[in-house]
This record gives structure tokens, C-alpha cells and sequence, in this order.
């Protein structure tokens, strides 16, 4: 005959919460993946391949593709360039005064 083991409710939620959080963490790592996939300079597209070592090539999948991806994201975030809206921002400030005049409020820099 079998027992049916009584677990307390806490911890059966605190369970329940870890594997939640567990898998949000995985959900957001994927996001981050995909993200920049979606928006990778010259070796986005490159990072997915790999030699088959017969002189072809292959198409990473599964946990290869995403350490492919991971890495190239570290490379990547080693890369320092500013933000673009800063250098957009420096652009717009740098133009001669008078430039913005002629532009709708709504279109010109952020009068302060």
C-alpha cells in the first residue's frame, strides 16, 4: 500500500515560485537573444554557422546556437558607442542658432 505524502502549502509555493522564476529568467534570456538577432551588426548572421569539419558549413541549433548568440552578445556589448539619440541630440545642438526656427515646435530640439 502507497502513503500520499502531505507536502505543507509554503512549500509547495515557494516551489512553484522558484520554477517561475526559473523559467521567466530563461523566457528573458531568449528575448535578449532574439532581440539582438534581430538587430546584429555583421556577425549576427555569421554567429549561427559553423564548420561541419568536412569543409562545409552547418547551421547551429539548440544550446549551440545559443552560446553562439551569448557570445557574440558579450562581444558586442564590448563594443562603446553611445546611444544614438545622444548623438543625435549632440548633432542637433551643435547646428547654428536659427537653425530650428522654421520647424514646427513638435519637429525641433527640446526648447528649455
Amino acid at each position: 500500500m502507497s502513503e500520499t505524502i502531505k507536502l505543507p502549502p509554503d512549500l509547495l509555493l515557494r516551489d512553484r515560485a522558484e520554477r517561475a522564476e526559473a523559467e521567466r529568467d530563461a523566457l528573458r534570456a531568449d528575448a535578449e537573444r532574439y532581440r539582438w538577432l534581430r538587430t546584429a551588426r555583421d556577425w549576427g548572421f555569421w554567429c549561427c554557422h559553423g564548420k561541419d569539419g568536412e569543409g562545409g558549413q552547418i547551421l547551429k541549433y539548440g544550446a549551440d546556437l545559443d552560446a553562439a548568440i551569448d557570445a557574440a552578445l558579450e562581444k558586442d556589448k564590448s563594443v562603446t558607442a553611445p546611444p544614438i539619440w545622444e548623438t543625435l541630440a549632440e548633432i542637433g545642438e551643435s547646428a547654428p542658432a536659427g537653425t530650428w526656427d522654421a520647424l514646427p515646435a513638435e519637429l525641433g530640439p527640446t526648447r528649455r
